[in-house]
């Protein structure tokens, strides 16, 4: 049975009713810092600052982060290039399922989701796909926190700016590592293993097998080398997108607080929270702004004009793509359980 038979029967099945902590604790995480942003708030000073912004500069915004997904396609495609070749157009919209997935499922089902549509539609491992998906996520770490050292080395951030980095730093560093140290001796260390032993750890590493085998890119220095720098350049157009809505409100920032805004929203989101980043995108973007002492009411209309562009229109078409691709979001719900056992 594929991965999307046992999907689709998992989500047919009637299910008994239980408490559901991290649904619940991502949406407590939610309002607490909805409330920590609009505690205190001018509410006429929002609406005036919402009244005033310039749609073509909100349009150009919309076009750059659209846009950046075709280089996040490229990049995913050089990742699974030694598993299966992928049309980039078909890969992309894979891509954007998977975000649209993450703003409207909780738990960041959006990554588990992804994996199993690519590999129900190009016949090709869930593990060795979601490792692919891990990898990307590192990578988008390492490019983030590249940009976190270079305003740093610009610009004498607060205390708690630093301690953020380096604590984000060690994580991804060691994620890095790890995935590097799998990707190259992995596979060796897990035939060991499994030939070692019958029991739970063979059972393990014959799992972590096919995972591994989607970290193939990171054998070929000119295939990572590559994907790095598609990294860097899909959050410079992150980056760009954050300064052009910063101008669409008449924000008179220089660009360095465009990219400093997005690294600590981006960490920031990292948190648990309920679909889409509710709440800590608003919280992490004033606690932003106020660093260049950029008003609640102004940064919160900022924010907010900020996740209409990077949710709509991603929902949108993640939902025609999906509806295109004959799956529901009832069955992309059910590929969480699947995660263990998944071929």
């Amino acid at each position: 049975m594929s991965d999307f038979d046992k999907a689709s029967a998992g989500a047919s099945r009637a299910e008994k009713p239980r408490f559901r902590w991290g649904k619940w604790l991502g949406l407590a995480f939610s309002l607490l810092f909805l409330y920590l942003a609009f505690r205190g708030l001018n509410w006429k000073a929002l609406a005036k600052a919402l009244a005033g912004v310039e749609i073509q500069l909100l349009l150009l915004g919309l076009i750059i982060y659209l846009a950046s997904y075709i280089l996040r396609g490229l990049r995913w495609r050089l990742m699974l290039l030694n598993i299966k070749p992928i049309a980039l157009g078909k890969i992309t919209k894979f891509l954007i399922i998977g975000f649209m997935c993450n703003n409207v499922l909780p738990a960041r089902l959006g990554e588990f989701a992804r994996a199993l549509i690519i590999a129900q539609g190009e016949k090709i491992s869930a593990r060795s796909a979601f490792a692919s998906v891990v990898m990307e996520r590192v990578f988008d770490g390492v490019a983030v926190l590249a940009l976190l050292l270079a305003l740093l080395l610009y610009h004498p951030f607060p205390g708690w700016v630093k301690k953020m980095g380096v604590a984000a730093a060690a994580f991804f560093f060691l994620l890095f590592i790890l995935l590097l140290f799998l990707g190259h001796k992995g596979e060796v260390w897990m035939e060991k293993l499994k030939g070692w032993s019958q029991g739970l750890p063979g059972k393990v590493a014959g799992f972590m097998l096919k995972f591994i085998y989607g970290l193939q890119m990171l054998r070929s220095l000119r295939l990572t080398l590559a994907v790095l720098f598609l990294s860097l350049l899909v959050w410079v157009m992150e980056v760009s997108n954050y300064f052009v809505l910063m101008r669409s409100l008449s924000l008179a920032l220089p660009i360095t607080a465009a990219a400093f805004t997005l690294v600590v929203v981006n960490l920031g989101i990292m948190i648990p929270s309920s679909p889409g980043f509710v709440g800590t995108l608003q919280y992490f973007c004033v606690l932003a702004l106020a660093v260049y002492s950029i008003p609640k009411d102004i940064a919160l209309a900022y924010s907010l004009i900020l996740h209409a562009v990077i949710f709509v229109p991603i929902t949108a078409l993640g939902l025609i793509f999906l509806s295109q691709s004959g799956i529901s979001l009832k069955t992309l719900k059910a590929s969480k359980s699947l995660a263990p056992s998944q071929e």
